[in-house]
């Protein structure tokens, strides 16, 4: 299996409630004096965090990140993706069950109203809060309406 779906996988279980997950390293049966892998739910969240941290990286804009209440699972994390999906002014985002965040890059011309998708979280059962809002150059705060 490769590392992305390993991480989805990892995600999956976690999202189930799974706090350690066991695996063989390597597949290797005569080797019963090894231990098996541990991912933990902290491990889990880093490597969410960086994850999502690789993928906005290049796409300029400011930032928000949201506390996004009541985001247990996969299907949360749909409902709150298909919510910001469209929103004008919104150039990217990622969305984390695990970490319970939306990170948003708005467009630097005609940023998104956040407090409008704040409203539109809260709406389908997520209520959001602002926890930080930067430029990415500058990372000096930007306006929020908050």
């Amino acid at each position: 299996m490769n590392k992305t779906r390993t991480k989805i996988a990892l995600s999956l279980l976690l999202s189930l409630g799974f706090t350690t997950l066991v695996g063989c390293d390597s597949g290797n049966s005569a080797a019963s004096d090894s231990k098996p892998a541990q991912v933990s739910r902290d491990q889990a969240i880093a490597e969410q965090i960086k994850a999502d941290e690789a993928a906005l990286k290049d796409i300029q804009g400011p930032r928000v990140t949201l506390a996004v209440e009541g985001m247990v699972c996969t299907g949360c994390e749909g409902d709150v993706r298909e919510a910001l999906d469209g929103t004008p002014g919104l150039k990217a985002f990622r969305v984390s069950h695990l970490t319970k965040k939306a990170i948003l890059v708005l467009d630097e011309k005609s940023p998104a109203d956040v407090e409008a998708i704040c409203k539109k979280l809260t709406d389908v059962g997520h209520e959001a809060k602002v926890l930080a809002a930067a430029a990415p150059e500058s990372g000096k705060a930007v306006p929020t309406g908050r």
